[in-house]
């Protein structure tokens, strides 16, 4: 027991053991030994084999070999050394003077302190932690290297300030480089990881992956970087939500933007939202398109962009379905307002102009001109509108001939029909043919006059309408001059049917 406990003889392997067993001399084993009995007994030239105590030893069957101790232990049996305490080393050393076992290696530089705990072998760190201080006051953490192997295990850098906050941690090479995946963190009280790297020997090669700012450690960005650490190839960036699905692809070549980027809905159907050619910070910058988040995820809108905002161009929309048809074209400002006259299209295999709306700076403005769906592009209907685009006025009608005249007058308040609806002879003369009122499809609904189509243009005739039949009621014609006089009067059935005296 007194020999276990010595530190002189059972340094060498104190990494064997748990902290918590090496202190009680206890660790479990093979069901019947325990292994601090073992080595105590292995230390006096007794050997263990399966649980039964031999009366000699046998060099062949080491304490190391039997009880499945890491290989290199062996290299330390049976070698001369000797513990030394010096200003700079305490520990054991081999037969060179080499650090050799456990020990303790103080190295001071012109900028560093370095400290190296643990196990060397043959004067190189084998198994512990290398740490480098900044001068001059040694407090300051620069890196701590941990071994495990003497050729591998986990390196730490630290950011300059008296918090010794992490910065960097991940493997490494026996060159003392980073190689592997590398963990960074922000410099701040919570230290949150902040990004990983992929290393080959020092260098920046594979896949980068950002990390949002908070403690869900979501995906912000996975990037692959060239040699340099530039991005290089095509970067994905994914939502701050529980989800956390990928949302933009960008590519790259040597750390500049290259080629198109393309935007995802957030949803579980990975379907594009937006694909377009962008400027040097990744906005867009130039004609964009935008796709419908359904199952065809078909284009839907075409919008010219400067530096990412949606200006000084005409935004073109498309009907979604299989035949890529314009649905309208919109002439935007310097903000992406709508500033011009807007164009709207028909929906079938012609695909003509039907419809025009102008607009001031995002805001109906002026008249609305509608067209006849044929190859004649003549004038259907112009109507002033509001601020909200609903007729807001007196629109006119026209008929669909080669003259294309005026033939009728119906008046709206925002969006509503309201008064008297005229219509007018389809000549040269403009006179009026009806005047009534509507109801709210636009249809003669009351008492309604009839014009003659002469120089006159007087009323001739009073109906009485019911949502546009003349119908339950008296007709009252007039002779037409200037009298007004009363010519005939004639009852009406809910057909029109002359119906009674």
């Amino acid at each position: 027991r007194e020999a276990l406990g010595a530190c002189v003889d059972t340094g060498l392997y104190r990494h064997c053991f748990p902290d918590e067993a090496f202190a009680s001399r206890s660790i479990p084993f093979c069901g019947t030994t325990e292994v601090g009995v073992a080595f105590e007994q292995w230390l006096t030239g007794v050997d263990v084999w399966e649980g039964r105590i031999r009366c000699e030893r046998m060099e062949l069957h080491s304490f190391a070999k039997y009880y499945s101790f890491t290989p290199w232990l062996r290299d330390f049996e049976a070698l001369p050394y000797e513990r030394v305490k010096e200003d700079d080393y305490c520990g054991t050393v081999d037969h060179h003077g080499k650090p050799h076992g456990r020990g303790f290696l103080v190295v001071i530089g012109e900028l560093f302190v370095e400290e190296l705990e643990g196990m060397f072998k043959h004067g190189k760190m084998w198994k512990g932690e290398h740490r480098k201080l900044y001068q001059p006051e040694g407090k300051r953490l620069h890196s701590t290297c941990r071994y495990s192997g003497g050729e591998s295990g986990t390196m730490m850098m630290f950011f300059n300030n008296a918090a010794n906050r992490i910065w960097q941690e991940g493997p490494f090479d026996e060159q003392g480089s980073y190689h592997g995946t590398v963990t960074e963190r922000l410099d701040d009280n919570d230290n949150l990881k902040h990004r990983e790297v992929t290393y080959t020997h020092g260098k920046r090669d594979g896949i980068r992956i950002d990390f949002y700012d908070d403690f869900d450690n979501r995906k912000r960005a996975k990037r692959p970087v060239d040699e340099h650490g530039k991005f290089h190839g095509v970067v994905e960036h994914y939502a701050n939500n529980v989800h956390n699905r990928k949302i933009r692809e960008e590519p790259y070549t040597h750390g500049k933007r290259d080629g198109v980027r393309t935007d995802f809905y957030d949803d579980g159907d990975n379907r594009k939202r937006a694909k377009g050619p962008v400027d040097e910070r990744g906005k867009f910058h130039g004609v964009v398109d935008f796709f419908a988040n359904n199952v065809h995820n078909r284009k839907i809108r075409e919008c010219p962009f400067t530096h990412g905002t949606a200006c000084n161009g005409v935004k073109t929309f498309f009907f979604d379905d299989d035949f890529n048809r314009e649905c309208a074209k919109v002439p935007v400002d310097e903000y992406g307002e709508h500033h011009g006259v807007k164009e709207h299209y028909a929906n079938n295999a012609s695909n003509r102009k039907i419809s025009e709306v102008p607009y001031t700076h995002g805001t109906r403005d002026g008249v609305e001109t509608l067209y006849f769906d044929d190859d004649n592009n003549r004038k259907r209907a112009k109507a002033p509108v509001d601020a909200c685009g609903k007729p807001h006025g007196v629109t006119e009608w026209y008929a669909n001939n080669v003259s294309n005249r005026k033939i009728a007058e119906v008046p709206y308040t925002h969006g509503r029909r309201d008064r008297v609806r005229t219509d007018f002879y389809d000549d040269d003369d403009n006179r009026k043919s009806a005047k009534g009122p509507v109801d709210e499809h636009g249809r003669y609904h009351g008492v309604v006059e009839r014009y003659a189509n002469n120089d006159g243009n007087r009323k001739i005739r009073e109906c009485t309408f019911t949502h546009g039949t003349a119908c339950n009621g008296v007709k009252t014609f007039f002779f037409d001059d200037d009298f007004n006089r009363e010519c005939a009067k004639v009852p009406v059935d809910e057909y029109g049917e002359h119906h009674g005296v």
